[in-house]
């Protein structure tokens, strides 16, 4: 008889968000929920999608799958308390997950039980995971976001899961965002454009794309996507916090950002409510020049804070406080908080990760303040420069972050002297650009513009330093930080000034006088702002050509 010829066996199929099944160990509610946010992870709806895994863990408690979906979160959409909670529920009920949600599970320890976040142990589990699961869309597009190997291995990654499933809007997000992190903004646009196409409902999709506007200064293009997103989702905040940004930008009056962003705060989830509006009241009430209020509201957002020991939430509400007596010139009580920061600060933990480009969440207010104990001689400049290290150290090691931000923030942001400017200068990650040509492109934030041309500006490089200036002023980030912007523009009005720009500088300086010229109580960044006008007789349509 012939020989019997075994088939080869089948080769495994694609795997999609869709084609993930509906968990048996759930309630039916809780289930359908599920499925639900599955169906708007696949779209790209992220915000939506943690709603519905919330709505479904609270119909069925033991429901582990979301469990688990609401642990991997992270912490934008969802408090970073839940998020814990969520992830030793889902540990509880691990047996209840497929091998390959358990698989997620415990990929995902590194960065939910960890103080700090291990994000390269992150990446490196992720990694095997995407070895053991080739045809999983979702893991080879958590391989491309998440994973720190190199950018174009993360392309691939991201490429496979396009391929996987071509619906799938997370898979064509990641690809823009490795693009717009290499500086590839054209190659970022085109690819964020595809993915509005292949997933029209996706709001994630529109806010990739809007933070390369952002960060470009194309504040309108920014409004234009806002008002889409809101369009798509109008019961979320997204949209509504990226409309404030560009309107903001473009100089709307506080009553419109407040109306607008009062539709963003009453769509968050407490206590996040009430965090976010007392923040954003004391943001908009610094823009305003009321310090009086700010400080009001900062206090109030200190109480609110009381509730967690994460270092990111105590220190924002301080670092505002400390900003307001800075700027009006209480320097003892300016000292008094940051040296009561910098005792206290060893207490509380630093579990929650906001990504490789999180500047504020990740250190910056915390080294800020110590910037300013260091400045009121609470600390020295052994201590301090310790801590600088420390933080480089961890940014870089443990929680990956772009290089150029850690060192915009603990290398440029804190330079004193000429000489600290011209060593932080050429410790530039990577060997230091030319710094006359055209600013160094940094991913979603004005900030990096801002530090850096601060210390060109104090290196003495005032024609480089204005064009850095000008880029950070430019961004749509107005209400990131009043305190940093409006200060911005008057060190910009010195680079000018300096370079020869009469006009220029009337243009910067005008606008720090716009917005604090009736500060209360007074600014002191504004009176020597209205002093250089008067030394440089200003006229009105030099003041009137500044954009707010």
């Amino acid at each position: 008889p012939a020989p019997v010829i075994a088939s080869p066996a089948p080769l495994p199929a694609p795997t999609s968000l869709a084609d993930l099944p509906r968990p048996d160990a759930c309630g039916a509610e809780a289930g359908a929920a599920y499925k639900d946010g599955l169906r708007l992870l696949r779209e790209g709806n992220y915000e939506q999608a943690s709603g519905r895994f919330q709505a479904a863990a609270d119909a069925d408690p033991a429901c582990a799958a979301a469990q688990m979906r609401l642990a991997l979160m992270g912490p934008y959409f969802v408090a970073p308390e839940r998020v814990a909670q969520a992830y030793k529920e889902a540990v509880k009920l691990r047996s209840r997950l497929s091998l390959r949600d358990q698989g997620l599970l415990d990929a995902y320890e590194p960065m939910r039980l960890r103080d700090p976040p291990d994000r390269g142990e992150l990446s490196a589990r992720l990694l095997k995971l995407a070895e053991r699961y080739p045809m999983d869309a979702e893991i080879m597009a958590l391989a491309a976001r998440e994973s720190r190997a190199s950018p174009d291995e993360r392309l691939l990654y991201a490429k496979c899961a396009a391929e996987l499933d071509p619906q799938y809007a997370d898979a064509f997000q990641a690809m823009g965002e490795i693009f717009a992190l290499a500086g590839k903004e054209t190659e970022a646009l085109e690819v964020l454009e595809m993915c509005v196409r292949v997933s029209p409902l996706s709001t994630d999709c529109l806010w990739q794309r809007s933070e390369i506007f952002r960060s470009a200064g194309r504040c309108e293009e920014l409004e234009a996507d806002a008002r889409r997103i809101i369009a798509r989702s109008p019961g979320t905040s997204l949209g509504y916090s990226l409309l404030a940004d560009a309107l903001a930008a473009q100089g709307s009056a506080s009553e419109t950002l407040r109306e607008v962003l009062a539709k963003r705060w009453e769509r968050l989830r407490e206590p996040e409510r009430r965090m976010e509006q007392a923040a954003g009241e004391a943001v908009l009430a610094a823009l305003e020049g009321d310090f009086v209020r700010s400080e009001t509201m900062a206090h109030e957002l200190d109480a609110l804070a009381q509730a967690t020991d994460e270092v990111a939430h105590r220190a924002r509400p301080l670092r505002y406080i400390a900003e307001i007596f800075a700027e009006v010139g209480k320097g003892a009580e300016v000292a008094k908080v940051a040296g009561d920061f910098v005792r206290r600060r060893r207490a509380w933990g630093r579990r929650v990760d906001f990504g490789s480009t999180g500047l504020r969440g990740n250190f910056f207010d915390e080294l800020r303040l110590l910037e300013l104990a260091r400045g009121g001689g609470e600390i020295g400049d052994d201590l301090f420069a310790q801590e600088a290290e420390r933080f480089r150290e961890a940014g870089s090691s443990v929680l990956k972050l772009d290089p150029r931000l850690v060192w915009t923030v603990s290398s440029a942001m804190p330079v004193r002297t000429a000489a600290e400017a011209l060593e932080a200068l050429a410790s530039f990650p990577g060997g230091a650009p030319s710094w006359s040509s055209s600013p160094e492109r940094f991913p979603r934030s004005g900030f990096p513009y801002i530090f850096t041309g601060r210390a060109l500006l104090t290196a003495g490089l005032h024609r480089e330093a204005a064009g850095y200036l000008r880029a950070g002023v430019g961004s749509c980030n107005v209400l990131e930080d009043p305190f940093l912007h409006t200060r911005a523009h008057h060190w910009l009005g010195q680079a000018l000034e300096r370079a020869g720009d009469s006009a220029g500088a009337c243009s910067a300086y005008g606008v720090v006088v716009a917005r604090w010229g009736r500060a209360r109580p007074p600014s002191k960044t504004a009176e020597e702002a209205a002093a250089k006008i008067r030394g440089l007789h200003c006229s009105e349509t030099d003041l009137r050509s500044n954009k707010q």
